[in-house]
């Protein structure tokens, strides 16, 4: 188990900072080590194989998106914004250091997306400006907000792959008026594009659902 690290500004003068290996941070706020394993023949995998591929590669797109759209502190150690953090107000947005141990620049998160998702993707996320480069560091918009309840996740499966292309589909129960319901209200198919293009495999079609 990782304990929550103390940010060094909360920190007595005589104690020592905590402070994350990269390899705990990784696992501790990203989940998967899957961005930043070598590059594999997706065409060549067999059909179990590409099951658990997939699943880690969905894993580490959901884990990218949550950054910019759940709970950005995640970044660093999920600590939520006070203003004792040094922080700067840059166009009526105010933006905290991250101190992050694997991306310390915006160019480094940058670079860990661009090979996961398509370089539009990437684009589209930077573009919230959630996150920034600020004195040559990682800087960003500390917030949190919750998902939506009545989506529940039960499955997910590939359901079309060919040498160049893969359909990756979530499986989704609603439940609008009976969050406890045995029986959902409808199910819905979210369906994801992982394709082989110029840079290798990435998703060139990902959102969050809930």
């Amino acid at each position: 188990i990782i304990e929550e690290p103390t940010p060094d500004w909360l920190v007595d003068e005589d104690s020592e900072p905590y402070t994350y290996t990269r390899e705990e941070w990784i696992r501790y706020s990203l989940y998967t080590d899957f961005g930043f394993r070598e590059p594999v023949d997706v065409s060549a995998l067999t059909d179990d194989e590409l099951t658990a591929y997939m699943a880690d590669a969905y894993q580490c797109a959901l884990d990218i998106w949550f950054l910019f759209e759940v709970c950005s502190d995640r970044m660093y150690a999920r600590n939520l914004w006070n203003s004792t953090m040094p922080h700067v107000e840059i166009d009526g947005r105010y933006y905290s250091q991250m101190f992050n141990p694997v991306f310390p620049t915006l160019a480094d998160l940058e670079s860990y997306m661009n090979g996961v998702l398509s370089h539009d993707l990437t684009g589209k996320l930077l573009a919230m400006e959630m996150f920034i480069d600020y004195e040559g560091e990682l800087w960003g918009m500390m917030g949190a907000r919750g998902t939506d309840i009545s989506k529940k996740t039960i499955g997910f499966s590939v359901t079309s792959r060919t040498d160049t292309e893969i359909i990756y589909t979530a499986e989704v129960e609603v439940r609008e008026f009976d969050l406890a319901s045995e029986e959902p209200d409808y199910v819905e198919y979210h369906n994801f594009t992982y394709a082989l293009i110029e840079d290798g495999w990435r998703w060139t079609d990902f959102y969050l659902y809930n």
